[in-house]
């Protein structure tokens, strides 16, 4: 066994099988039962079948994404305090589990006999209580995991590539299939066997995955000192606004994907062959990209992303009401999308050692908590600009043909607001390359930590 100085953290260097690879991956299809449906029809069930206002609901999500301000940060810091001899992270991941379930199910059913005000209140607390509290401890435990088990760079690359393979497949499979099992079921049904198998995966993550790393025993965490080391750490405040970016992005693409197909194709159920179109190239990309990064490094790769998914957007935006164009677009923007996808949760967990390389001090939790924040709110900010946007366009949720103004106001959320996000997130990644020093920092880490040994046992 290892030991070491205090404030030192050791990664015991261990090949991480299949089955491992396949649990740590299969906890994000976990955590995708519950996101899909928040993303992707959350919006239209509130507007369509309960009622509530566009605009309303847009705010109403804003303002729990702005919560998570406070809610990662705290449980991002008892990540870091926390010490079992499960680990830090994979403790998280098992408490929350059954209420990711219970939270889902109370999301979607929503009790039709309150007034409006009412419906509007219920909204309010199950979806602060599912997705700033339970989704919080969940998913952000589920990312911190990624620094502790390996810390190995190619070996995260690789991780996280598979991990999106399965991410990617049963999205495309919940995009495919959810619309005519609500039909058939409705969400009360549909909710609860989403939340069992939401429950199950992630408890399967917990059983089969390890934390390699070890702390000091008796190490106490101390989240002044951990925000200190936070702001000498330039790169975790630019991931931030990333994933702020991108998570935006794809909350309004999402959020308008079934009001595009509803109104403007005129068949909601062409939304699986869309997100089909879109996240089909991304599995091939999550699978050639290892190699690519091995070669060209994981900036040069995100940098190559942006410039194919903008040409894909354009090619949509050239005739939004063309169902091939769309198509088209969305299939070459899918090739774009995996090396940004990929990327941003891998250069996390280089940004965590960053942070370790420049201060000695390792906050996995806190770190972790401020990109799980942008990613939230990226989700959050980009749902409410939905929500704007289809009020300014005069959307009527109880209406069966929309106005052309509606038409353009979905047309926007769907298609051209991609390429200005497009565009500002090629700006902000050109200034996130950790690849020129990555070699000299895991080199100088490891000679720190081997350096501190004070005994072999």
């Amino acid at each position: 066994m290892l030991s070491t100085m205090k404030g030192m953290s050791i990664f015991m260097e261990e090949k991480i099988n299949l089955k491992e690879k396949i649990s740590y991956s299969i906890g994000d299809v976990g955590c995708n039962f519950v996101y899909v449906p928040i993303t992707s029809f959350l919006m239209i069930y509130y507007t369509n079948s309960v009622g509530l206002g566009v605009a309303a609901v847009g705010t109403l999500m804003l303002i729990a994404r702005l919560l998570d301000g406070v809610t990662d940060l705290s449980i991002g810091a008892l990540i870091d305090k926390t010490n079992t001899r499960w680990g830090k992270t994979r403790p998280w991941i098992l408490w929350s589990a059954p209420f990711m379930g219970i939270g889902l199910i109370l999301l979607f059913n929503v009790p039709m006999s309150l007034s409006d005000g009412g419906k509007l209140i219920y909204a309010y607390i199950t979806y602060i209580f599912l997705v700033s509290i339970v989704y919080t401890a969940s998913n952000l435990s589920y990312c911190t995991l990624l620094s502790r088990i390996s810390s190995n760079i190619q070996e995260r690359s690789v991780l996280s590539s598979i991990r999106f393979v399965f991410v990617i497949s049963f999205t495309i499979i919940l995009s495919m299939i959810t619309n005519p099992l609500v039909e058939k079921y409705g969400w009360s049904k549909l909710s609860v066997i989403y939340g069992i198998i939401s429950c199950a995966f992630l408890f399967i993550t917990f059983a089969f995955t390890k934390e390699r790393n070890q702390d000091e025993k008796g190490e106490k965490f101390k989240l002044k000192v951990g925000i200190g080391s936070l702001m000498k750490n330039k790169y975790f405040l630019l991931i931030a606004i990333m994933f702020i970016i991108i998570y935006t992005d794809m909350g309004l693409f999402s959020g308008a994907t079934l009001y595009y197909t509803t109104y403007v194709l005129n068949n909601a159920n062409l939304m699986g062959m869309l997100t089909l179109a879109l996240y089909a190239p991304m599995i091939v990309g999550f699978a050639l990209l290892p190699k690519f990064i091995s070669k060209f490094g994981k900036w040069k790769v995100m940098m190559f992303g942006f410039l194919v998914k903008l040409v894909g957007v354009i090619i949509m935006a050239i005739n939004p009401a063309s169902y091939e164009l769309v198509m088209a677009g969305s299939i070459i923007k899918g090739f774009g999308m995996a090396p940004l996808i990929v990327g941003i949760f891998a250069i996390v967990a280089d940004a965590v050692d960053y942070g370790e390389w420049k201060t000695g001090i390792r906050a996995d939790g806190l770190i972790n908590s401020c990109v799980s924040f942008g990613m939230k709110l990226g989700g959050g900010l980009g749902t409410a600009i939905l929500g704007w946007i289809l009020d300014f366009g005069k959307y009527n949720g109880t209406a069966t043909v929309q106005t052309g103004a509606a038409i353009k106001a979905i047309n926007v959320s769907f298609i051209y607001s991609g390429i200005v996000f497009t565009i500002i997130g090629l700006i902000v990644m050109y200034f996130i390359n950790m690849d020129k020093f990555s070699n000299k920092m895991v080199t100088e880490l490891n000679i720190k930590r081997t350096s501190k040994f004070v005994g072999v046992d």
